[in-house]
C-alpha cells in the first residue's frame, strides 16, 4: 500500500473558512425546508414541546457521531472514541480510525447521519404539522454538522475505487494497492 494522498480539511480550507461554510449551510437548510415543508402546512404552530425541542436539540451532536459510529460497529478495534476540547471550550467527540478500512464503508458511514436523522426530521415534521418549525431547525442544525461530512466525501469520491482509508495524526491517508 502507498499514499495516493494526505487529505486534511482543516489545512486545506482553514477552520474559519470551514465554520462559515457550515453555517451558510445550516440557515440555507433552514430557509428551504421550513419554506417547503410550509407550503403544504396549514396548522397554526404552537410552542408546547419546546423543552421537548431543546433535548432533542442538544440530543443531535451526539446522535449524529453514534450514527457516524454504527456502520463501523465491526471495526471497532481499529478506533479509538475520545472527548476533546475545541471552540470555546466545548467537548467535541473525535472518533479516529487507527487502521485502514475500505473506502465505501468510509463514505456510507460519513452518509449514514445525514440519511437517518433527516428521515427522521421530515417524518416528523409532516407526522406533527404543528411542531414543524422545530424540525425545520433541527434540520438545519444537523446541516451545520453534516457540512464537514460532505466535505470529506467529495475529495473521497474522486479517489480509486480500491483505496483505503486511515487516520494519521496528519489527517486521512488515502492508500491504494501497489499495482
Amino acid at each position: 500500500m502507498h499514499c495516493w494522498k494526505i487529505l486534511n480539511i482543516e489545512r486545506e480550507y482553514g477552520i474559519r473558512k470551514m465554520y462559515c461554510i457550515a453555517c451558510i449551510h445550516a440557515v440555507l437548510t433552514f430557509s428551504f425546508s421550513y419554506t417547503f415543508l410550509n407550503l403544504f402546512n396549514y396548522e397554526t404552530y404552537n410552542d408546547d414541546h419546546f423543552a421537548l425541542f431543546l433535548v432533542a436539540g442538544l440530543l443531535v451532536y451526539p446522535l449524529h457521531k453514534l450514527l457516524h459510529f454504527l456502520p463501523l460497529y465491526r471495526h471497532r478495534q481499529k478506533m479509538s472514541i475520545r472527548l476533546r476540547r475545541r471552540l470555546f471550550g466545548i467537548r467535541t467527540i473525535h472518533m479516529r480510525i487507527k487502521e485502514p478500512i475500505p473506502k465505501r464503508l468510509y463514505i456510507f458511514s460519513l452518509l449514514f447521519p445525514f440519511l437517518v436523522l433527516t428521515t427522521i426530521l421530515l417524518i416528523v415534521a409532516v407526522v406533527f404539522p404543528t411542531i414543524t418549525h422545530y424540525a425545520a431547525v433541527l434540520l438545519g442544525v444537523h446541516a451545520l454538522l453534516c457540512a464537514f461530512d460532505y466535505v470529506y466525501i467529495k475529495h473521497l469520491i474522486r479517489s480509486p475505487a480500491d483505496a483505503l482509508i486511515e487516520e494519521t495524526p496528519r489527517g486521512y491517508e488515502i492508500l491504494v494497492p501497489l499495482t
